[in-house]
């Protein structure tokens, strides 16, 4: 008969101690590209790998912002106080003035993108899901994002079908909010919209049925300033220096000596450099 060996009692404290984390691989291997792909430079992926390995990037925000950006730290406490999440989150800045923005949780991530007043120190903050296709460049700031309202009690415009062409009339829609989704509140729908700068943004539009024609008013939660010559968000009209140059073109300046002290060494040098030229002719 074999005894049972009853198992050691674990000590209180081994039960707070965090078990070390397995090592990120840093290897890479070598696959040998095909001769097609070799001749021309160029490779190819499939969908599904890039599906699979951008899912951890699912809760993620991109934002940017209009002018110049925060300091790294400041903008990091700035959330910390006015984010109030549920779960962790990861901040990384990217090229081209981007930030990053990493939820743990996928209600902290949707709730802060439909959150108003995203502005730090006067500078609006503007921000978007990450997608497998965003780009993170802002050249020229010539497409934005807003949020919009549609007030009033005329809720059999109020479905995905209806909403969708109105946001259409404004811009090019990009999603609801949760609770215009589910119906939860009915003072107002919200959208999201992306509109250009080369675009006028109504205060209100018609809708129309067989039998009715109603005024819908249109509220921003903030509406962006543009440059109505260069079609740019990122400053006004009033602040763009091509247009003050446009309007108001600097005269050609003429050299001219100051005094005829100048006037003398200028000729005493033009002298000597035809003489020179001479000379070697």
């Amino acid at each position: 008969m074999v005894a049972q060996i009853p198992n050691p009692i674990t000590p209180w404290k081994n039960l707070f101690v965090v078990p070390p984390s397995t090592p990120i691989s840093t290897n890479l291997d070598h696959i040998n590209p095909a001769s097609s792909e070799k001749d021309e430079m160029a490779l190819s992926f499939e969908d599904a790998v890039i599906e699979e390995h951008g899912r951890k990037w699912a809760n993620c925000l991109v934002g940017y912002f209009i002018g110049k950006s925060p300091y790294f730290v400041s903008l990091r406490d700035a959330l910390s106080r006015k984010w109030k999440l549920q779960g962790t989150l990861q901040m990384f800045t990217m090229d081209h003035g981007f930030f990053l923005f990493k939820f743990l949780c996928e209600e902290d991530c949707t709730r802060v993108l439909e959150d108003n007043g995203q502005n730090f120190g006067g500078r609006p903050l503007i921000l978007q899901r990450w997608e497998r296709n965003t780009t993170m460049e802002t050249k020229k700031l010539t497409e934005i994002l807003i949020w919009i309202k549609l007030h009033g009690r005329h809720l059999k415009f109020w479905n995905h079908h209806c909403l969708r062409r109105i946001a259409s009339l404004i811009g090019k829609p990009l999603y609801m909010d949760t609770q215009t989704a589910e119906s939860s509140r009915l003072n107002y729908a919200r959208l999201c919209v992306l509109v250009s700068a080369d675009q006028s943004l109504p205060e209100s539009i018609k809708l129309r049925t067989s039998s009715c024609e109603i005024i819908q008013q249109i509220d921003y939660d903030w509406k962006p300033s543009s440059c109505s010559f260069c079609k740019d968000f990122s400053h006004s009209t009033k602040a763009c220096h091509l247009y003050s140059n446009h309007v108001h073109p600097q005269p050609k300046k003429e050299w001219r000596p100051v005094s005829k002290i100048h006037s003398k060494i200028v000729s005493e040098i033009s002298g000597s450099v035809l003489h020179q030229y001479e000379a070697t002719n």
